[in-house]
């Protein structure tokens, strides 16, 4: 069972976020060709295509990359939205050549910038960039104040990794009490209702392909060297905004 809103589905969420906030001509999204990106990329420009938006993917090499051709590439299109789809520490050099290259829009990434090395690293560069993520806004989640204010007090704040963990095992536990047995075959049925699970990380069901049934991501713009929660994808209960 997956847990974290796929890439690509990602890619597509944010796109659409994208379109409606900054309504763009032309937009360009980078990736590189390793092993992280692609299918972000993919879900992007896909989305934006659909949006009637003239979208490019620009492609650059993850083994021996070359920002500046990849910023000279980009820049010709005259981007007015420029989303990256990669990791910091690949692609955080990016930030300093699309700016050192005259890009004055909105910078955009994935989760792969969802990370302290996005503000310290790249503190000035970085400043105004949105990142979308899997990980909600816990402390505008009214409804786990309680198991939050808990862990908080125990352990310190929910990190991405220690929320989608304590999630799994509230799913796993939830499992087995709807089966009514430790059974993999009970077990398996549970996860397949189409009842959700109530977890830290929000309410969740299954596709049978083990994919969440209503992925969402959420918006984070970098302010003053710290994540600034923005918005969801699409708005739920779970959040409060």
């Amino acid at each position: 069972m997956r847990l974290a809103t796929k890439d690509s589905s990602e890619g597509n969420l944010a796109a659409g976020f994208v379109a409606a906030r900054e309504k763009p001509k032309v937009s360009a999204v980078l990736y590189q060709d390793g092993d992280y990106g692609i299918d972000v990329a993919a879900g992007y420009h896909e989305r934006m295509l659909r949006e009637h938006v003239d979208s490019k993917a620009i492609r650059f090499s993850f083994e021996k990359p070359d920002y500046a051709a990849a910023v000279k590439e980009t820049l010709a299109a005259k981007p007015d939205a420029v989303y990256l789809a990669g990791t910091v520490k690949d692609m955080g050099p990016m930030l300093q050549a699309l700016r050192a290259g005259g890009y004055s829009g909105t910078l955009f990434a994935s989760q792969g910038f969802f990370d302290a090395t996005t503000t310290v690293k790249y503190k000035s560069e970085a400043e105004g960039l949105i990142v979308s993520t899997s990980m909600p806004p816990l402390q505008i989640a009214p409804s786990i104040y309680r198991i939050r204010l808990d862990f908080e007090q125990k352990y310190g704040p929910f990190t991405p990794l220690s929320a989608f963990s304590y999630a799994a095992a509230q799913i796993a536990v939830g499992a087995v009490r709807r089966g009514g047995s430790a059974d993999r075959i009970a077990v398996a049925r549970a996860l397949n209702s189409s009842m959700s699970f109530d977890t830290v990380i929000g309410p969740i069901s299954f596709l049978n392909n083990g994919d969440p049934q209503d992925p969402n991501v959420y918006f984070y713009a970098i302010k003053d060297g710290k994540f600034s929660y923005v918005q969801a994808a699409h708005r739920s209960t779970f959040v409060l905004k």
